[in-house]
């Protein structure tokens, strides 16, 4: 049961940091193209890269949890994002 508990607090792990890092990404574009706000830009860069890849480098080198859960849990938000493109497209 511990295994599969590990396994799962990974996946879910994943999931929000690749949620964290979209969000991040679709707001840097945004105030960097749209806005062109050079504030609110240095302020997402330093929180994204710094912060949000420090997290990501601590979950994995903690080695805590199975890296395939890991690497499972960064795909749906890349499924979602794709779906809701495709859906966007149609409409």
């Amino acid at each position: 049961m511990n295994g599969l508990f590990l396994w799962i607090v990974g996946f879910l792990t994943a999931f929000v940091w690749s949620a964290l890092n979209f969000l991040f990404t679709s707001r840097l574009l945004r105030a960097a193209i749209i806005e062109r706000s050079r504030t609110k830009t240095l302020l997402i860069l330093l929180v994204k890269f710094p912060l949000l890849y420090f997290v990501g480098y601590l979950v994995l080198a903690s080695r805590r949890f199975p890296l395939s859960s890991i690497l499972l849990g960064l795909i749906p938000i890349l499924a979602i994002v794709g779906v809701s493109k495709l859906c966007m497209k149609r409409a």
